[in-house]
């Protein structure tokens, strides 16, 4: 008799096993099938497409932008300023911004020139231009048209789409 309650015993575990994998398949299957119906496919229905609906094909794709190349003036640029009686110092990092690689090359060739004109635009201007982020932001402006033209002397083209300041300490 001992040997009956021992193998009860067993088989009672061993049903209590596969109860417990039934429910952990039947909670896996319930868990996929609400995945799919959350985050399944998310295609409309060709019936429910309206008919006078515009195509992909029909929709024109806007022109891609060439890849932006970034041409880094060497060692930034330091300008010295007047305010009052103090000499203020700014220097500033600059980036060229181009999409064309034929562009990158000119701009290296010309970057003595570039250095030049941007110290003597900079030059020019007052503390006042460089102490907040409108004035700067239309200073970055400026300076742009200001380099498209001397370029555009230089070679027939402005070469630059816009400058961007990428660091800019004033003392």
């Amino acid at each position: 008799m001992a040997d009956e309650d021992d193998l009860q015993v067993e088989e009672g575990k061993k049903g209590g096993k596969g109860m417990l994998i039934g429910i952990i398949v039947a909670l896996g299957a319930i868990g996929g099938a609400a995945a799919y119906f959350f985050l399944g496919s998310s295609e409309t229905p060709q019936e429910a497409v309206p008919t006078n609906a515009p195509t992909q094909a029909a929709i024109p794709a806007a022109p891609a932008k060439a890849k932006a190349i970034y041409v880094e003036v060497p060692e930034g640029v330091l300008v010295q300023l007047m305010d009052g009686r103090k000499t203020r110092n700014v220097q500033i990092r600059v980036s060229l911004l181009t999409r064309d690689t034929e562009a990158e090359d000119k701009l290296k060739q010309l970057m003595p020139l570039i250095r030049s004109e941007l110290l003597s635009f900079w030059s020019q201007k007052a503390v006042e231009d460089f102490k907040d982020a409108e004035k700067r932001q239309k200073l970055k402006e400026e300076t742009t048209q200001h380099l498209q033209k001397i370029l555009t002397e230089q070679t027939g083209a402005p070469l630059i789409e816009k400058i961007l300041f990428t660091r800019f300490v004033m003392q």
